[in-house]
């Protein structure tokens, strides 16, 4: 099973929301270099889809935690997203990695 340490991330604030989308991210062993792959929200959820495991790890405890797909219960939205496993950590969850640039 394939293993992608999250590094960084893209938000996205669809129209008519308040909510910031994760709309895709960053794999690398390094957070200090530069990413080794850039990934769509499709493609992670595909990957995710044939087994492959996406996680976020604290600097400073080595802490993991992992990264889950869940569906968006608002209405205009509708869609399958991206978030940590609640709970794992709370440090260095999706939302508070760097933005892809």
């Amino acid at each position: 099973m394939t293993r992608h340490r999250v590094i960084r991330v893209r938000h996205e604030l669809p129209r008519d929301s308040d909510h910031h989308l994760i709309v895709g991210l960053a794999t690398g062993n390094d957070p200090e270099a530069a990413p080794e792959r850039e990934w769509n929200l499709h493609q992670v959820l595909k990957a995710m889809w044939q087994g492959e495991l996406f996680y976020v790890q604290d600097r400073i405890s080595g802490q993991q935690a992992e990264v889950e797909t869940y569906h968006c219960p608002l209405p205009y939205c509708d869609m399958r997203h991206l978030r940590t496993v609640p709970d794992t950590t709370i440090r260095d969850n999706l939302d508070s990695l760097p933005e892809c640039p």
